[in-house]
């Protein structure tokens, strides 16, 4: 049986790596009771990355945030919506989330 903590290990290792292979640079808070598990480092933004195997609470957000501001890098919720992860930009007005999948195509263009 899979335990919480495996599974979101399982999630934030099958993230960085899939970052990894599109050429960014990955940070990953192992064990990380703090605001964000991954860094990532692309060739025009920083991400910090918070995955979720289910809904971020509202103080999580907001500490994802207020980290995100002190770093000048982008607050993301990373999650799984059915069979696809869906990445989630906090800093956009309107909410901008968009698929994992397309998100690195942009990024390798």
């Amino acid at each position: 049986m899979t335990t919480p903590y495996e599974k979101g290990r399982a999630a934030e290792e099958y993230i960085a790596s899939l970052f990894k292979n599109a050429g960014a640079f990955v940070m990953r808070s192992a064990g990380s009771k703090g605001p964000a598990d991954l860094l990532i480092v692309t060739h025009n933004e920083v991400l910090l990355i918070q995955v979720k195997t289910r809904n971020a609470s509202r103080k999580e957000r907001e500490r994802l945030i207020s980290l995100a501001n002190k770093m000048k890098a982008r607050p993301v919720i990373a999650r799984k919506l059915r069979k696809y992860w869906i990445l989630e930009f906090l800093d956009e007005p309107l909410g901008g989330s968009f698929f994992l999948s397309d998100y690195l195509r942009r990024f390798n263009a």
